[in-house]
């Protein structure tokens, strides 16, 4: 992961985030739309950001989604992902951002968002620390606070996920939390 400032000063911040927020198109896609012969919307989801996201729950991390379009894939990933809000059709996400706040009583320096697009240049505003993917537009990557190796759709997010881990002090925590659920979920499927 590329920081643009100290990494003493980064790694502070981001131990003070108590919530993710991220796009979806670009950053949990790879951005491309699909459309089958029936007009069905389809895309790709990559399984590490999935664990990612799981290991974030597991410590008590809550992630939200907040894309600009509506999609039945994106709204089938967030439930089997246990996303705890998901924002779909999402315009000006500051006021969605706004709510956030509010609604789970943190302040904005508490909130990470990861981005890709020009379109979520406004809600880096309203947040504490700002992650853009790899192969986002030049102009999110300068005012990021972190750009990932990986590109949005192929693991960034997980990358995202393990340095919030990392910064709290979390991420044995949440790899051994992970592989006890494994556990409990093969046993039970055994019953």
């Amino acid at each position: 992961m590329q920081i643009s400032q100290s990494a003493t000063e980064f790694w502070e911040r981001l131990a003070q985030v108590r919530l993710v927020v991220m796009d979806v198109d670009g950053v949990m896609t790879d951005g491309t739309l699909t459309y089958d012969d029936t007009n069905n919307e389809m895309k790709r989801f990559h399984v590490m950001d999935g664990v990612g996201i799981t290991l974030l729950r597991l410590c008590g991390i809550p992630v939200i989604w907040m894309s600009g379009r509506k999609s039945h894939a994106v709204t089938k990933r967030a439930h089997e992902l246990k996303v705890v809000r998901l924002y779909e059709a999402a315009r000006d996400k500051r006021v969605m951002l706004a709510e956030v706040c509010r609604d789970f009583e943190l302040e904005p320096n508490e909130l990470a968002f990861v981005a890709d697009d020009l379109n979520d240049l406004l809600s880096y505003q309203a947040v504490g620390v700002r992650f853009a993917v790899a192969n986002a537009a030049n102009e999110v990557k300068v005012v990021a606070d972190a750009v990932t190796e990986r590109f949005g759709g192929n693991g960034a997010v997980r990358e995202v996920c393990e340095a919030v881990l990392e910064a709290k002090g979390l991420r044995e925590k949440a790899i051994e939390r992970y592989l006890t659920m494994l556990i409990e979920e093969q046993e039970s499927a055994g019953q």
